[in-house]
Formats: structure tokens, sequence, C-alpha cells
């Protein structure tokens, strides 16, 4: 049934119907009503087509539709070609990529670099701790400095007190020592 309304379309399209195409026709379309409805479509369709003017068609028209072609081919061509250079340099990539990365060179290296770190970072840990240690030692020696500056301070007083305590009163002069001074040395 379909062939045969392709048939009509056609020939509706070059010329008008024949009578016996036109019952023929109609026998067709009261068997379908959905191919009644394509019938329509198509004679509106050959109406607005018909009432479109004749417009000439210009000198180099055959010419412009040969260029635009081959451009489009071309186009199509080279935006092919760009996609199988791009595809084949991907490739290429991912296999220099997997060979840098999937290579024993790299977990060498990757070791490598951790017991880099781990020395770098165990010289620092000394280092800081040997300046810690440096900086204990010097405060213990300037404490010791200070202690031998009080020392010689409080030898330097005792005499001072033993003389004071020589021409003071009674009690200072059996011992030789005068205590108050002792005591304010000591509390100081």
């Amino acid at each position: 049934m379909r062939e045969s309304l392709e048939k009509f379309f056609e020939s509706s399209r070059k010329r008008d119907l024949t009578e016996v195409e036109k019952v023929e026709l109609e026998e067709l379309l009261n068997q379908d009503a959905d191919l009644r409805q394509e019938w329509k479509e198509e004679q509106a369709l050959n109406r607005l087509l018909d009432s479109l003017p004749n417009v000439p068609l210009s000198e180099d028209f055959t010419q412009k539709v040969l260029n635009q072609t081959v451009a489009q081919k071309t186009k199509k061509v080279y935006s092919e070609d760009l996609r199988s250079q791009s595809e084949t340099l991907s490739l290429a990539f991912k296999v220099r990529l997997h060979r840098f990365w999937g290579g024993r060179w790299m977990q060498t290296a990757a070791v490598f670099c951790l017991l880099f770190s781990l020395l770098f970072g165990g010289y620092l840990w000394q280092s800081q701790k040997f300046t810690e240690n440096q900086r204990i030692a010097q405060s213990i020696a300037s404490l010791a400095d200070t202690a031998d500056e009080v020392q010689t301070v409080v030898n330097s007083d005792l005499e001072a007190i033993y003389v004071l305590g020589e021409y003071g009163d009674s009690e200072s002069e059996e011992s030789g020592l005068d205590s108050e001074l002792w005591v304010a040395m000591i509390s100081y």
C-alpha cells in the first residue's frame, strides 16, 4: 500500500493525475485513513511549491555548488586527518607516559627520594639537637663563670667581714667574724 502511494506522490509532482490514477488513488485512500492524511499533506506541499516564483539560477550556480561541495569534503577530510593525528599523538603520549611512569627506574628514583628525605630529616634533627646542646653548654659555662665571680666576691667580702669583725665588739672579736654582716651576706 505504501509503495502505491509513493508512486502517486511521484506522479503528482511531475504532472496532473489521469482519471484512472485518480480512481485507483481514491480506492487506496478509502482503505486507510492515515494514507488519506499523508495524501492531503503532500497535496498541500505541492500547492505551496507551485506558488513559489520561478527564479532563474545564476550562470555559475553549478560552479558554486561544486566549490562548496569540494570545500566541505576538504574540511571533512582535514578534520578526519586532524582527528587521526591527534589519536596517534595521544597514543604516542600514552606510550611515553607509561614508559616514563611504569619503568623500573621510576621506582628506584622514588625509593632514592624517600631515603634522601629520611637522611636529610635526620641531619636536620641532629643539627637541631647539636644547636640545643651548644646552647645548654653555653648556659652552663656562663653559670659557672657567674659562680666563680660570686665566689670571688664572697671571698673578698669575707675578708672585709673579718677585718671589720676584728675591730668590732667583744663577741665578734672572739670569733673574728661579724655575724650581722655574715647574715646580710648570706641573705644577699
